[in-house]
C-alpha cells in the first residue's frame, strides 16, 4: 500500500505534467483500511485539490462503501465524484 505522501507526489508530477482531468485511484482493496483512508489518504487528498483546480477522482470499490456515510463524505470532499461497483 503507498502511503499519503507516495499518492500525493504523483498526483502533483500529473498536475506539474499538465493532466488537470479525471484520476482512477486503481486498487482492487482501495477501502480494505477505512482507517488509513479516513485518517491518512482522504485528509491529504482534501488538503491537495484546496490548490488544484480539475483532477476528479474516481475509483472502482464494492458496494458496501455505502454502508459507511462518513467514508462517502470524506470521498466526496477529497473529489471522488464517482465509483465503479465491484
Amino acid at each position: 500500500m503507498k502511503t499519503s505522501q507516495q499518492v500525493l507526489a504523483e498526483l502533483d508530477s500529473l498536475y506539474a505534467a499538465g493532466w488537470h482531468s479525471n484520476i482512477f485511484f486503481v486498487d482492487d482493496n482501495f477501502i480494505g483500511s477505512k482507517s488509513f483512508l479516513k485518517t491518512q489518504l482522504l485528509p491529504a487528498l482534501i488538503e491537495w485539490r484546496k490548490y488544484k483546480k480539475g483532477c476528479v477522482f474516481y475509483t472502482e470499490a464494492s458496494i458496501n462503501l455505502a454502508d459507511d456515510p462518513e467514508l462517502l463524505a470524506m470521498m466526496a470532499r477529497a473529489g471522488f465524484d464517482s465509483s465503479l461497483s465491484g
